[in-house]
């Protein structure tokens, strides 16, 4: 007995059977509960003030080439480039064999005027000399005392000391060179506390002045976990062409505990008086936000103050659920919200046109 054959089931037929299955009553296509990626913020508390970063460079407070007021030959440059050298340490030695001379000559200088002074305002008191051999004495030994005294300070400046703490950036001779008077021998960059320069904006230089400066600290790359409070020096009154900012300069002490030298990269850090500040407000990132639409219920769309929902994740599992809030204000980067949200609350941030109350997501980057 052969099998009985079925003549073929046009297509249209299964498609019009799929539509009316779908359509039955009480037979629903369930959607796999999958938590999707998303990215998640936590709102926190909005801060009174508001932080201002600018990159910044660390600078020498002066730098100066020193030089020797007299020439002669170098004897000594005990100094090396890149060493700290605090203010009265010997940076350099010419010869002083000459200059000692010059000072041992003087003194015999002075010792013969000094007694021939003598003897003439004996021999003047007796009328045996004029009275000009007597004034003649007495220039002459003022005179030596002067010769005295230059050749000792000139044989002082045949040492060179550091005039405050500094670093030796640069040896510009070498040893055993014969010098001039005022030729620079070293390059010193004054250490005794540390300046930091940034270039700021001009809405932040008009809004603050020296008598009510901003509260400004820096920040180095690899000391992150230190802050420094920096203090006003001096601000430029010439704007950049092209930028419309203005240089300006603050002081930190130096630590002792880590090598900041001038030219080395900071990042400074101005905070100020956030304007319109909203008492209690959190912040959230702008990307949270969803204009809200109108609803079957309320027919005229959400309130005014209540323009906006945000999707919250409210258990554990992911869920999610729309909650309007109150905007207050917003910036590039933060909106404040008056109502409708609390600091810890966890919103999503992206993809929030494609949410559902109830969807299930999780934090972008985890499993």
């Amino acid at each position: 007995m052969t099998p009985r054959q079925y003549p073929p089931v046009p297509v249209w037929v299964l498609v019009a059977v799929a539509v009316l299955i779908g359509f039955m009553p009480g037979i629903v296509m369930a959607e796999p509960d999958i938590a999707r990626p998303a990215r998640i913020a936590e709102a926190k508390a909005a801060d009174a003030m508001e932080v201002h970063t600018f990159p910044a460079r660390t600078e020498a407070v002066q730098v100066v080439d020193l030089s020797f007021r007299v020439p002669g030959l170098l004897q000594d440059l005990p100094v090396k480039e890149g060493e700290l050298v605090p203010e009265g340490e010997v940076i350099a030695r010419l010869d002083p064999t000459q200059y000692e001379r010059n000072v041992r000559e003087a003194e015999v200088n002075l010792t013969s005027a000094r007694q021939d002074f003598e003897r003439k305002s004996q021999l003047v008191a007796e009328n045996a000399v004029s009275r000009q051999a007597y004034d003649d004495a007495r220039n002459a030994l003022d005179l030596a005392e002067v010769a005295l005294e230059k050749a000792r300070q000139d044989l002082a400046y045949t040492t060179l000391s550091a005039p405050f703490d500094a670093i030796v950036s640069r040896r510009l001779v070498e040893s055993f060179t014969n010098i001039q008077a005022g030729q620079p021998v070293v390059r010193l960059q004054d250490v005794s506390e540390i300046r930091v320069s940034a270039d700021i904006p001009e809405y932040l230089i008009a809004t603050h002045s020296q008598d009510d400066p901003l509260a400004v600290e820096a920040v180095f790359p690899f000391l992150a976990d230190r802050v420094f409070p920096l203090a006003f020096r001096e601000i430029s009154t010439e704007a950049d062409d092209v930028a419309q900012t203005y240089r300006v300069e603050y002081g930190m002490p130096r630590p002792e505990d880590a090598g900041i030298l001038p030219g080395m990269t900071a990042t400074m850090r101005a905070r100020l008086p956030r304007a319109n500040t909203v008492e209690g407000a959190v912040t959230v990132p702008p990307g949270a936000l969803v204009p809200a639409t109108p609803t079957a219920e309320n027919g005229d769309g959400a309130d005014a103050e209540d323009s906006f929902f945000v999707w919250v994740v409210t258990s554990d599992n992911g869920a999610v659920s729309r909650r309007p809030v109150t905007v207050a204000r917003m910036t590039n980067d933060l909106a404040f919200i008056a109502a409708g949200l609390k600091a810890g609350d966890k919103v999503v941030t992206a993809g929030v046109h494609h949410l559902r109350e109830g969807m299930r997501v999780r934090p972008l980057g985890k499993e």
